[in-house]
């Protein structure tokens, strides 16, 4: 309980700081993006057109506040948001006869999105004498604590999140015109497609515990380590 209640910074907004109980911070958000595109066109001979495209995206943003689920206002308790998208696409073309074309399509694209804690991967929770929830390491961080009277301390309870998206698909097409005093053309095909979705979601990974002034005085409470309430959650949710 005492070193959580170190973790309060001094007022330094107030006419008087000696009394004072504000603290004013600004921190900065920071977002970084990527952007990337590559495109072939291939000619391997008069009846065959084949073309391929590449595109990548990767954004991070760190967030000093989540915009919301932020659990304390305080800094040091933010997250960011990850992500990469990857597309990959073939096309092959071929004309049989003036009346028959076949078009061959693979493709794919991956996903990658994850909500991680300012603190992933550090073991905050152990270091101020709080059990350890988890001994996944991208779940660890500071623990959520709610003193009532006083700021929150942790980071959103519903950290970390990470997503996988994959999508292969393969499409084959032939395009018939039969005669060319016909008002119809036929088209055959088909198309085969394997989608996989990995997720992972740790609420409460690093606990929730709660000093609600039950006894008429909340900071006792938390030094003596007696909440009101403690919540957690274990298991492996992907």
């Amino acid at each position: 309980g005492e070193a959580i209640l170190r973790m309060y910074p001094d007022a330094n907004a107030g006419a008087d700081l000696a009394t004072s109980n504000r603290f004013v911070a600004a921190p900065v958000a920071r977002q970084t993006q990527h952007h990337g595109l590559a495109k072939l066109d291939w000619l391997p001979g008069i009846n065959d057109r084949v073309a391929m495209h590449y595109a990548i995206t990767d954004s991070d943003r760190f967030n000093p506040y989540d915009p919301l689920f932020a659990y304390s206002g305080l800094p040091g308790f933010g997250d960011s948001y990850v992500s990469r998208a990857q597309l990959l696409g073939l096309t092959w073309n071929r004309v049989l006869s003036p009346r028959m074309v076949n078009e061959a399509r693979l493709g794919g694209n991956r996903l990658r999105f994850g909500v991680l804690q300012e603190n992933s991967g550090q073991d905050k929770a152990g270091a101020l004498g709080f059990p350890r929830i988890t001994e996944r390491l991208v779940s660890q961080g500071f623990p959520n604590v709610a003193v009532a009277g006083f700021e929150s301390i942790g980071e959103p309870t519903n950290t970390p999140q990470q997503r996988n998206d994959n999508t292969i698909h393969f499409a084959e097409t032939l395009a018939i015109s039969p005669l060319s005093a016909w008002r119809h053309h036929i088209r055959l095909g088909g198309e085969v497609r394997v989608i996989r979705l990995n997720l992972l979601t740790d609420i409460f990974s690093r606990g929730l515990w709660q000093f609600s002034g039950i006894t008429g005085n909340s900071l006792q409470e938390l030094v003596l380590g007696i909440p009101t309430v403690a919540a957690l959650s274990q298991g492996d949710t992907f």
